[in-house]
């Protein structure tokens, strides 16, 4: 299948000159995230893995047959993840410094079988031009400045797993097509299985395997059936061995399909060609924090300089003619390698401007590094020494840049860390100094340039059980976040009120993410019942224009707030935007952005709203924002300057007018009936004995005449779709939705009329017009589980 093995002279120096390579550069791109902390899932891991080492042994035996442990959001199959977690536990206990070495030995192996698999793919060439080639691979893989989450995520230790050993299964493939022996056969099989129980990525590499056996079998049948049938029959024992994982996975999951579930797989799913070409693309290539660096940042500039040095040696050669067909089929396979690792993850991938999601590109990563090797290596065969120093020039340069950015990168992950550390050592001093039983935590960092944090409430919790704190305190939090945080973060005023009236004497505490600190809200319940008294148009707050200025080429009004005490006095604002009708492109998938400040901080972005343009017929669109369900509204008593920036700066376009609007005849009201349903400490309303009472009204709604109760799908949560609470849309997450014909009254919902047995819902509430039109906005949701 393949020409025999080469014998390389000095071979075991190279080796060993490849193996210190790796290690060196991998410890300098990455030594300093050691110490940071944990992030997001990893909390549920280490609370998983406490349990394991304290008595509950059968829970690591568990992983091979039930769902690997995970939010109730997920459903995957990945023992092999918690393997790796049970021996850093055994060695290191709660320590995250030997979870971060063991992330950053399992890329350096990765590396490493990346190398060895390139140098016996590409043995046709002379043995120092495949040495350098593989070489050259290997290092920029190393150095790949998409590699963050990968390395300093625990829980995405996956995707480097699965690429280890894919890496391993396909240089031992080659091995064994070159001179077969069960021996390599087997080593390969294993460790292909041992990458689909890291991650459910690795279902592409018998796709992967089998064009590699079609391109590179140069001594097989010309015809291309017979080379496909030949392919096939090489191949088969991976197709098997893929065959006997999708049963197992079926068996443990319960679902043949599995993945994301509700509506955290709807938003992922939702626009993949938006995601795909609206800036993910272009950040593969051009692969740094826009949070962190801006565009004509050195590592940028240095980057691109390699980019035209790499185009310079594509001319060069294309004119001299210096390409070879082998040169050609490697680089077509390298694409080709790119686009089959990319595929298992096209359903859900993205990469935003800060990196975020960059775990999806770490296989895909090495087909692009292989891609650059083969442009800049010179294994052409030419002896010009002016172009051999051109692309010594752009692998340097294209070697600097990467691990100059990849430093850069890391930098979120690492402020990430000391928030999380310092979020720990607030939380305890709070219940060492003040004693309190029961903290109700508001506001949980969701995420910090790119560095994951927080995002649904699982991870709360874990976060408050041992082994993170000596003891579970768990049980002594109360947190109203939804399941599932969405993008925006929003706050559930309704239910906050009635927590804190079921436990009055909770303390409430919030992390404030400008000054890291933990506030204790002490003034919170005062401010809320001081709101519901000010319910009166004569006391509503108001604005008056203060200046107008241009910032980042948007034009930005700044208000002055009068006789704003108490934000809770203010529900929703609502401005009127005039702009030249002619002139819509400079809006179009743009966004408003509101800004706040108070006596004694800056203006701060609140709220972003993507920008229509005006009708043709109209200058005039009204927006309005809902600014009582932002953490940051509700946690600051104050607000004396408001700011809108419009995404123009021309000057025909102006606020025509702005509001203050308390929200007492707009949101339609909605709360379980608390004679026979309380929602529990973490806000989330059982049905009891198979009933759900709850208690609706829309009659201090003007021109409501009925209402409408939607009623949302398994594990979905209205706010994922619009990022917000109270809008006036139904949703497309609704599974059902029942008609009210009177203003007021009490609804009970039965248990079978739910669409599925067991799982979390979301109810909510609109007025309607007499022409079933809506009027108001929808109500906050009510989270129930069945």
């Amino acid at each position: 299948m393949f020409s025999p093995q080469r014998v390389l002279t000095n071979s075991y120096f190279k080796y060993i000159f490849v193996f210190v390579a790796i290690v060196t550069i991998s410890f300098y791109c990455f030594a300093n995230t050691l110490n940071t902390y944990l992030f997001a899932e990893d909390y549920i891991y280490m609370s998983h893995m406490d349990k394991v080492f304290h008595g509950q042994w059968q829970l690591l035996l568990k992983s091979f047959i039930e769902p690997s442990v995970s939010p109730v959001f997920y459903l995957f199959y990945r023992p092999l993840i918690e393997i790796t977690y049970a021996f850093d536990y055994l060695i290191w206990a709660e320590n995250p410094f030997g979870y971060h070495l063991s992330n950053i030995c399992f890329h350096i192996l990765a590396s490493i079988f990346l190398f060895l698999f390139i140098e016996r793919l590409t043995n046709k060439l002379p043995a120092n031009q495949s040495y350098l080639l593989a070489f050259m691979t290997a290092v920029l893989f190393a150095a790949s400045p998409l590699h963050g989450e990968p390395l300093i995520w625990l829980s995405a230790r996956g995707d480097t797993l699965a690429a280890l050993f894919s890496f391993v299964a396909a240089w031992q493939f080659l091995i064994n097509g070159q001179k077969p022996n069960k021996i390599s056969l087997v080593i390969s099989l294993i460790s292909f299985f041992c990458a689909l129980l890291a991650k459910e990525s690795a279902i592409c590499l018998p796709f992967f395997l089998l064009t590699l056996s079609f391109l590179f079998e140069f001594d097989a049948e010309k015809n291309i059936f017979k080379r496909l049938k030949q392919s096939l029959k090489t191949t088969m024992p991976y197709w098997l061995l893929l065959l006997f994982y999708v049963c197992l996975r079926a068996y443990a999951l319960g679902d043949l399909i599995g993945g994301y579930t509700g509506s955290v797989a709807e938003w992922q799913t939702r626009q993949i060609l938006d995601r795909l070409f609206e800036g993910s693309l272009l950040a593969v290539f051009y692969p740094y924090n826009q949070d962190v660096l801006h565009y004509e940042h050195l590592a940028n500039t240095i980057l691109r300089i390699s980019y035209c040095l790499i185009a310079l040696i594509v001319l060069l050669r294309t004119f001299r003619n210096y390409w070879t067909n082998y040169a050609l089929c490697l680089l077509a396979f390298s694409f080709i390698w790119f686009i089959i690792a990319f595929l298992p993850t096209a359903k859900v991938w993205y990469l935003n401007s800060n990196l975020d999601g960059n775990r999806y590109l770490y296989i895909s990563s090495a087909a692009l590094s292989l891609f650059f090797a083969i442009l800049i290596a010179p294994i052409y065969n030419n002896k010009s020494k002016f172009i051999n120093a051109i692309c010594l020039s752009a692998f340097c340069t294209l070697f600097i840049s990467s691990i100059y950015m990849c430093k850069i990168n890391n930098l979120p992950w690492l402020e990430a860390s000391n928030h999380m550390k310092k979020l720990a050592s607030e939380l305890q001093d709070c219940f060492d100094k003040y004693g309190f039983q029961k903290i109700m935590f508001l506001n949980p960092p969701i995420g910090y340039k790119g560095a994951h944090m927080f995002s649904m409430r699982e991870m709360l919790v874990a976060y408050f059980d041992r082994p993170i704190f000596n003891k579970n305190i768990s049980q002594q939090i109360i947190t109203i976040e939804p399941k599932y945080f969405s993008q925006q973060q929003v706050i559930n005023l309704s239910k906050l009120k009635r927590l804190l009236h079921f436990y009055p004497d909770t303390a409430i505490c919030a992390w404030d993410e400008q000054t890291q600190k933990l506030s204790v809200l002490n003034d919170l319940p005062e401010r809320i019942i001081s709101a519901e008294k000010h319910l009166s148009k004569e006391k509503t707050p108001y604005l008056t224009p203060l200046r107008t200025s241009y910032f980042n080429g948007r034009k930005r009004f700044i208000f002055s707030a009068t006789n704003l005490d108490n934000t809770l006095d203010i529900d929703f604002i609502e401005i009127i935007v005039q702009a030249d009708k002619n002139n819509k492109d400079d809006f179009h998938g743009n966004h408003i952005i509101l800004s706040w400040a108070g006596p004694n901080y800056k203006l701060l972005p609140l709220f972003r709203y993507q920008w229509l343009s005006p009708e043709s017929n109209n200058s005039l669109r009204s927006y309005i924002f809902p600014v009582s369900e932002s953490p940051g509204w509700l946690l600051s008593p104050h607000v004396n300057q408001i700011a809108l920036s419009l995404p123009s700066n021309d000057p025909k376009t102006n606020i025509a007018s702005i509001k203050l609007l308390k929200g007492t005849d707009i949101i339609a009201q909605l709360e379980p009936d608390v004679k026979f349903n309380i929602e529990n400490e973490n806000g989330v309303c059982s049905i009891k004995d198979k009933v759900l009472k709850v208690k609706y009204d829309v009659s201090h709604i003007p021109q409501a005449k009925a209402a409408i109760i939607e009623i949302s799908k398994c594990h979905y949560v209205f706010e994922h779709e619009s990022n917000m609470l109270h809008n006036k849309d139904f949703s497309n997450y609704a599974a059902m939705r029942w008609y009210l014909p009177n203003k007021k009254g009490q609804l009970q919902i039965l248990a079978n009329m739910l669409p599925e047995k067991r799982g979390r819902y979301q109810i909510r509430l609109v007025a309607l017009s007499s022409n079933n039109k809506i009027v108001g906005c929808f109500s906050d949701p009510l989270t129930i589980e069945n």
